[in-house]
């Protein structure tokens, strides 16, 4: 026991608890405070290492309690890595962390080099299961899990069927890999050169004629970032990364990123730092310990913005990152163009070009994988009076509509303006108003050929039947879309009885 009284020490290491004296002075609010002293019981995890978050640099002290007492003065620190080796001062390491064993199970590895300690928790039997996370209320002797995706109940083991972004549905890829993220939706503070663009920044691209295999930046600081504009509120679940794939001579010259943190933001100027659940200061996740390894980090709580930033604040020899982010979108539901719930005979048009660049190929994300099987629906003329026609199979609530062009041809084809009209019996139709216009809403449609444009619908369109009615275009009308709805409404089938 270790009580620290203002004139002397008294050490009694059977048990780890150390007592401070603190006068009302230091908040500690993972510790117990009685009567004007605060006081933690640590336990020690002997020959274990935590990569944990950091608080601060290491310090260097004479003892082990004079590590507790800097972490128990600072509320922040739940746990501190405790060195068995002098430093070449004849010290001792001492690095205190933000987190604990309970909250990152997977960052603890043997080492001959350090004791672990946490502050003994209500969490140590580890009660949270399925990569649940276990936060403790040391007050009260209790604690509470805050459940990976896709589980509920107060231990994290029932499947939640029915979660408000189907969950299970809510882990899928977002695009970084499978390119359906674009360049034009990447951007980063700077790029060592055109070969180590952030297109690079995909996760297992290997190194080719076209670029290397990671992004890489201009230079090294805690000042540089990645960042994907999602084009729609989306909910972020977790992030992989990886170093630079093997196109480096040198192994010294190895590159990845091994601690980063996240920001997030819905304007593309203003951004919030991410904190997981339960902390005041802003996550720092632990990245890559070599160049091809997927390290994957769960979100909790998970993010929902539209824009994403990844920062590096440690890496080996130079910033270089591959990544991935997995979630789905946020309060809308896809109604079923890209998915084939709606059947060929529920998407017509006014013409088609050719039996190859029909109205099968309107799905968002058709590739263009044959002379036979093109990559967008295109119209036989280019004129205002073409249209594209879903019918929904009955009346429901269209939220919103994103629209992509022509994939893969040259020279681009797009449609860039276009209007929308809607119907209950696919006879008598209206053009979308905004509320309190009496004009027509011409939409603001595609720049490019892949990237996926939202458009939000307020009000609603409450109808069966929608058209699209490009009104400008890039050298041909050439056309793939998909319709939304609230989550949670859509039925088993969508096709009309």
């Amino acid at each position: 026991m270790v009580y620290f009284r203002p004139y002397f020490l008294y050490f009694l290491f059977r048990s780890p608890l150390v007592t401070y004296q603190s006068e009302g002075l230091i908040p500690v609010n993972r510790g117990i405070r009685r009567q004007g002293v605060s006081y933690a019981h640590f336990a020690v995890h002997k020959f274990q290492y935590l990569q944990g978050s950091p608080l601060g640099s290491s310090r260097e002290v004479d003892k082990f309690s004079d590590c507790a007492l800097v972490c128990l003065n600072n509320p922040p620190c739940f746990s501190f890595n405790f060195g068995l080796l002098l430093t070449a001062k004849g010290k001792l390491a001492c690095e205190l962390l933000t987190d604990d064993k309970y909250r990152n199970a997977s960052r603890i590895s043997p080492s001959q080099q350090f004791h672990h300690y946490s502050i003994k928790t209500p969490c140590s039997s580890n009660p949270c299961k399925n990569s649940g996370i276990c936060f403790p209320n040391y007050e009260e002797h209790n604690y509470r899990c805050i459940c990976a995706p896709g589980y509920r109940d107060p231990y994290c083991t029932t499947v939640f069927e029915t979660c408000f972004c189907s969950c299970l549905a809510c882990l899928a890829p977002l695009g970084m890999e499978n390119g359906t993220i674009t360049s034009a939706q990447l951007n980063a503070s700077s790029q060592f050169s055109w070969y180590n663009s952030i297109d690079r920044a995909r996760l297992n691209i290997q190194a080719n004629v076209n670029g290397s295999g990671a992004w890489s930046v201009g230079q090294n600081n805690q000042n540089q970032w990645i960042q994907v504009d999602l084009r729609i509120k989306t909910r972020i679940t977790y992030v992989a990364t990886q170093g630079r794939a093997d196109d480096i001579q040198d192994p010294h010259d190895v590159q990845w990123v091994k601690k980063y943190r996240l920001q997030f933001g819905d304007d593309g100027s203003s951004f919030e730092g991410f904190k997981q659940e339960g902390e005041s200061v802003d996550k720092v996740f632990l990245g890559n310990t070599d160049q091809e390894t997927v390290v994957k980090n769960v979100l909790i709580p998970p993010i929902k913005a539209r824009y994403f930033r990844l920062i590096p604040t440690e890496w080996q020899h130079t910033i270089s990152l591959r990544m991935e982010l997995y979630g789905c979108l946020e309060e809308i539901q896809a109604l079923g163009m890209e998915s084939g719930a709606f059947a060929d005979s529920q998407v017509t048009a006014s013409s088609e070009y050719d039996a190859y660049h029909s109205t099968k190929r309107s799905r968002l994300h058709t590739k263009e994988i044959s002379p036979l099987e093109r990559g967008a629906w295109l119209s036989s003329t280019n004129d205002a009076d073409q249209w594209l026609q879903i019918d929904v199979g009955k009346v429901i609530n269209v939220t919103h509509i994103a629209t992509q062009g022509r994939n893969t041809y040259s020279p681009f084809q797009y449609v860039t303006k276009y209007k929308l009209q809607y119907s209950n019996d696919g006879q008598t139709f209206q053009f979308y108003k905004r509320e309190g216009q009496s004009s027509d809403e011409v939409f603001i449609g595609n720049f490019d050929r892949d990237t996926i444009v939202y458009q939000h619908l307020s009000p609603v369109i409450t109808a069966r039947y929608l058209r699209i009615r490009p009104t400008e275009w890039v050298n041909h009308i050439a056309m793939r879309i998909e319709l939304y709805t609230y989550q949670g409404i859509i039925s088993t089938s969508n096709n009309p009885r």
